[in-house]
């Protein structure tokens, strides 16, 4: 579990370079935060009632759901709770969680790279399930994926991380192109 105190957030912020025109803004937010939600740093535990209407009124014709609690970064407590509700109450459905996918204190990236988990997710799985098992009845290798970074995957860590193979076309592309130009006799 991954818990950030005041300090090593200012840190942070100095690194960002934003220290100086946030810190009496975001001395005076955190302060209020914490005297508001006490249970974010580690207070009462999570009402185990709170969101039960919330999760009942979850349609049945979702595909995927993405969780992204504000402060999850410095405490992911009560996502993974609220997480682990959602998954007992929704089986087999993709639940991305924010503190699992990027557990880093920028909200939107965060949230963004979550949110095209649970997009991109459901259609990731269901075709590489086919395409595993097409490849698996023809006898052949373990199917890996290629990453939006160049490297690859299994196909489960792909579906587990969707977003990671989301430029993988381009990234095919680049390391197709240094693999051809490296064979011998090419012109």
């Amino acid at each position: 579990m991954r818990i950030l105190d005041q300090s090593k957030v200012m840190i942070e912020l100095e690194q960002l370079g934003m220290l100086p025109q946030a810190l009496e803004r975001f001395t005076k937010a955190f302060a209020a935060v914490i005297q508001r939600w006490p249970s974010v740093f580690g207070g009462s535990d999570l009402d185990p009632d709170a969101n039960r209407k919330k999760m009942e009124t979850i349609v049945q014709r979702i595909e995927a759901l993405a969780v992204a609690l504000m402060f999850s970064f410095l405490n992911a407590d009560h996502e993974r709770q609220l997480g682990a509700r959602l998954r007992a109450a929704l089986p087999g459905l993709p639940i991305y969680l924010s503190c699992e996918i990027l557990p880093e204190i920028k909200e939107f990236e965060r949230t963004s790279t979550t949110a095209v988990c649970a997009y991109v997710g459901p259609i990731l799985a269901s075709y590489l399930a086919r395409l595993e098992e097409v490849t698996r009845s023809l006898g052949l290798p373990p199917l890996y994926v290629m990453a939006s970074n160049g490297g690859i995957l299994e196909a489960r860590e792909a579906v587990a991380m969707p977003a990671v193979v989301v430029e993988s076309g381009p990234a095919a592309g680049v390391v197709a192109a240094a693999l051809v130009a490296r064979q011998p006799n090419w012109a």
